[in-house]
């Protein structure tokens, strides 16, 4: 799921932006699942990697293809099939490897908080903000 989330967020922004956009569900999904820091963040920093690597609209993809002329198109369709196993190797493989190393969460950087249903926005906000 993390491997997919950032794959999602990293085709529309850049690495620096998604990176400290998906820093809080890191966290919090590390937390709540009491698992392993890395073992998330591996996996939603590849995805973010591999598509800044690998498809337009990023930097390098787009100038790449306009230097060689290339169909936009294209180079979005070729580099989706590079970048999905490149994603399933470099995320949850990597992982894996690392899953033994157990750091936790630097105090000050997470602090949980459960919302009250009168704190939480409706279900039209939450649709028309997004």
């Amino acid at each position: 799921p993390s491997v997919l989330t950032g794959f999602t967020v990293g085709f529309a922004l850049f690495y620096e932006v998604g990176f400290v956009l998906m820093l809080p569900l890191v966290f919090t999904i590390a937390a709540s699942a009491n698992i392993p820091l890395l073992y998330v963040g591996v996996p939603m920093a590849a995805a973010l990697s591999v598509t800044h690597g690998f498809l337009p609209p990023h930097p390098g993809p787009t100038a790449i293809a306009t230097i060689f002329n290339a169909d936009m198109g294209k180079t979005l369709l070729y580099g989706t099939i590079l970048a999905i196993p490149t994603v399933i190797l470099a995320g949850p493989v990597y992982a894996r490897v690392l899953k033994g190393i157990d750091k936790p969460i630097p105090e000050g950087l997470y602090s949980a908080k459960t919302f009250s249903e009168e704190e939480m926005p409706s279900f039209g906000v939450s649709v028309w903000t997004s």
